[in-house]
């Protein structure tokens, strides 16, 4: 009796609004469930789509069990990959590179053909397929000369429109994507760019790169056995890694290499990231808020017109906005790979500021091609859920 009637209780909780959960005054005719579930519900500082939420309550879920993506939760995305990161890829919501298999997502690369010369002649057009671009060149591209189209075909889905939330835990269990020049992007990203395009931030939840053996150009050791997770306050040296943390296993193991639960806490105060329950350095907004991470003029040489500054927010702006969830497989590009690296012995093939950069890293295929082992290159995701502070 005593199970059933706390299951019913949970139940109503569960049902009911923070906006009917809180307040002494209650109406006479709610009833005892009603009564408790407002009782029991108290203000969180988390915001979901707008409204308030009662504390540690599950406001997503996700667990990849039905055929088909839920497109109430998701939208895949179809474009060219553009600014920040710029990968050598366009997202497409084809079976190849987007399914759901025995309740897990797959988001896996496929190479894009190079019959009839369509990679340094053709044209990619995705203006009347429903392309989710911003701008035009993420949706239309023509090959001229050594500017080739992008030579893979990726998958990414987000939960922009439909779900984005302030503050909060975000847990995700997936399989990180094994193969050079792969890594996951597992991100929160924002739902408005109050901030501006560079400075509006994006919540590294996991990400780690799929090259085995990938050092740096100071030797350092960058590839899969790297963990990174954290705030990225812009997209240009210090502003990209003033608040992001990491973590490196033994040597001779990769967290692509099994299923790891990555959790991501954060707060009006601080976000910590945690892996398999181990919680890696926290980033502790200072008192004068996350600018202090960077310096007086770092943040100030980004500013756009028009756009807020982080000093008009609040302590961690820019991430004192709702953000929503992202889910994709990324190769290459200008950010995630640092120049004068080397994998396995072989250096980077391309450099991130060159204009030949997706034709320099298609000539080397010869090289990354066969590291892309079926279902071990795509990032495979069990479940997604997220709850209020």
């Amino acid at each position: 009796m005593l199970t059933a009637t706390l299951l019913f209780l949970y139940a109503t909780v569960a049902s009911v609004p923070w906006q009917e959960c809180v307040g002494n005054t209650l109406p006479e005719d709610d009833g005892p469930g009603a009564r408790a579930a407002r009782q029991a519900c108290e203000q969180s500082p988390t915001t979901a789509n707008g409204q308030p939420q009662c504390s540690g309550r599950l406001i997503f879920e996700d667990n990849f069990d039905g055929p088909a993506l839920n497109p109430k939760r998701w939208r895949p995305d179809l474009q060219i990959a553009g600014y920040p990161d710029y990968e050598f890829a366009w997202f497409t919501n084809d079976a190849k590179n987007l399914f759901i298999r025995d309740g897990l997502l797959f988001l896996k690369p496929t190479l894009v053909s190079t019959a009839n010369d369509f990679l340094t002649a053709g044209t990619i057009d995705l203006t009347k397929k429903g392309c989710t671009g911003e701008q035009p060149t993420e949706c239309m591209e023509r090959a001229i000369a050594f500017n080739i189209l992008p030579p893979v075909a990726s998958a990414r889905v987000r939960s922009k429109e439909r779900f984005s939330f302030r503050y909060g835990t975000v847990e995700v269990r997936a399989k990180l994507p094994d193969g050079f020049w792969l890594y996951p992007e597992l991100y929160l990203e924002p739902a408005e760019r109050r901030y501006g395009r560079a400075r509006s931030g994006r919540v590294v939840l996991a990400t780690s790169r799929g090259n085995a053996r990938l050092k740096g150009a100071g030797g350092e050791d960058v590839g899969a056995r790297r963990l990174e997770a954290g705030l990225q306050l812009g997209f240009d040296g210090r502003a990209r890694d003033a608040a992001m943390r990491a973590r490196d296993l033994p040597l001779g193991e990769a967290w692509n290499a099994d299923f790891h639960t990555f959790r991501f806490r954060w707060t009006p105060e601080r976000a910590v990231a945690e892996v398999d329950g181990a919680a890696l350095d926290a980033v502790e907004a200072p008192a004068l808020g996350l600018q202090q991470l960077l310096g007086a003029g770092a943040a100030a040489a980004e500013e756009e017109a028009g756009a807020a500054t982080w000093a008009e927010g609040e302590r961690m702006a820019p991430f004192d906005r709702e953000f929503y969830l992202t889910l994709g497989l990324g190769v290459g590009g200008t950010i995630a790979f640092p120049d004068n690296s080397s994998s396995a012995g072989h250096p980077k093939p391309w450099r991130n500021k060159s204009v030949k950069s997706r034709l320099d890293f298609l000539r080397d295929k010869a090289n990354w091609r066969d590291t892309w082992a079926w279902d071990d290159a795509a990032l495979q995701v069990d479940y997604v859920k997220v709850w209020a502070l």
